[in-house]
C-alpha cells in the first residue's frame, strides 16, 4: 500500500493510466488494431478516451479517496494529455485536444455505465474510426474489462492522505 498526499492523486491517476497504455500485453492489443481502421487518426484519441473513462468506472468502483472524483478524473486527463502532447503544441490546439478528451471520455463513461456497455463502446469507436468491419469495433469494446481490471488493483494499492 502506498501513501501520497491529497495533492498528488491527480498526478498519480494520470501516471497509472499512462502506465496501463504501456503494458505489452494491452500495446500490442491497440497496436494491431490500430491499422484496420480508416480513420486512423481517431484512432489514439479514442484509445485515451476510452481509458480515462476506464479510469472513472475503476476510481467509482473503489472505497472513495477523495471528495470530488469526477475533479480528479479531469485534472488526471489534463496532466495525462500535457505529458502526451508535443511540448511545441500550440497552446490553443492543446486547450481543444483536452476539450474534445474530456467530452470524449464523459461519452464513454456513461456508455460503460449503461445498460450494454459493450454495444455503446462499440457504437462510439464505430462512429468515430470509421471501423466498418463489426469485429474490429467489438475487439475495441473487449478491452474494456481488462482496462478496468488493471486500473482497479493498480488504484487499490494508494491510500490518500
Amino acid at each position: 500500500m502506498h501513501t501520497i498526499p491529497k495533492a498528488e492523486y491527480p498526478s498519480l491517476v494520470a501516471g497509472i493510466a499512462q502506465e496501463t497504455l504501456k503494458d505489452p500485453t494491452f500495446r500490442r492489443r491497440l497496436q494491431a488494431l490500430e491499422p484496420r481502421v480508416p480513420i486512423r487518426d481517431a484512432f489514439w484519441p479514442e484509445a485515451f478516451a476510452l481509458t480515462f473513462a476506464a479510469v472513472g468506472l475503476a476510481l467509482s468502483s473503489l472505497p472513495p479517496q477523495v471528495a470530488d472524483l469526477d475533479g480528479t478524473v479531469n485534472e488526471a486527463t489534463s496532466l495525462f494529455l500535457d505529458a502526451t502532447l508535443n511540448p511545441d503544441t500550440p497552446l490553443e490546439v492543446q486547450r481543444q485536444a483536452l476539450v474534445s478528451l474530456r467530452a470524449r471520455t464523459k461519452q464513454y463513461g456513461a456508455a460503460l455505465r449503461g445498460d450494454e456497455p459493450a454495444l455503446a463502446v462499440w457504437h462510439l469507436f464505430r462512429e468515430a474510426t470509421g471501423a466498418d468491419d463489426w469485429l474490429d469495433s467489438a475487439e475495441f469494446g473487449l478491452l474494456v474489462v481488462p482496462l478496468v481490471e488493471s486500473l482497479k488493483v493498480a488504484y487499490a494499492q494508494v491510500r490518500v492522505v
